[in-house]
């Protein structure tokens, strides 16, 4: 099946589940402490406050630091994009902000959840994949908090969607290839980036790649794309 097939109206009631449900925690805890969705410091999870201070300060003050004020020592324990991605969002908007845009991907990687196993399984497990992905209460509670797991989901799913087609379909039905490669390259870079447990990712799609490579007798052609992947 095709990944440019029209997107049912099914799915759709998938999504706005998925922000109902985000929205009725967030309600909650407008209710009942409302301070929370105010101030990153509140959560309960030092990790997700020191990615947050992490982020800040890189774009306040220049420095890489889980320091709440000068010297600030720099820290090596933790990669960049999430406390980018938080701290950014927390000087825009305050924790509310995090809290917001981490549902919104949340609900936008059931679509691409779907997208992705539709053009590979068909459209029935790909919207109960979906269905599974959307109910998730664990990840709905996360997202409150500033925690990497949202994120990270949105761009693992992002990049198997661009690479997939690239190894699964025969060579003359491939369209853009390049630039599926580039794209998701660059997404699963950011994926590490994000969480570094993703790291073997990369590899585990130049070997598929190399395996189709043998089986449909294109070795060459198959180098040459997981090479490409994998320097992107």
């Amino acid at each position: 099946m095709s990944f440019h097939t029209p997107i049912p109206r099914a799915i759709l009631v998938v999504v706005l589940a998925c922000l109902g449900i985000n929205l009725g925690i967030g309600v909650l805890i407008a209710v009942n402490r409302p301070a929370y969705l105010e101030d990153y410091r509140l959560s309960s999870n030092p990790d997700g406050r020191h990615y947050v201070l992490l982020g800040r300060n890189l774009l306040l003050h220049g420095h890489y630091s889980r320091c709440q004020q000068p010297p600030y020592l720099p820290d090596m324990m933790r990669t960049p994009v999430y406390p980018l991605f938080a701290g950014g969002l927390d000087i825009v908007g305050g924790a509310g902000a995090i809290y917001l845009v981490q549902a919104v991907l949340h609900a936008a990687s059931c679509l691409l959840l779907f997208l992705l196993v539709r053009a590979v399984f068909g459209e029935k497990p790909a919207f109960w994949a979906a269905v599974l992905l959307g109910t998730d209460l664990m990840l709905a509670t996360y997202n409150f908090q500033p925690m990497s797991e949202s994120l990270f989901l949105f761009l693992m799913i992002g990049s198997a969607l661009l690479v997939v087609p690239v190894l699964a379909a025969p060579e003359s039905k491939q369209y853009r290839r390049g630039w599926r490669l580039l794209g998701g390259g660059i997404l699963l870079g950011l994926t590490i980036l994000t969480r570094p447990v993703a790291l073997y990712l990369p590899l585990a799609c130049a070997v598929g790649c190399l395996g189709f490579g043998v089986y449909r007798s294109k070795i060459t052609s198959a180098v040459c794309v997981a090479g490409l992947l994998l320097l992107v």
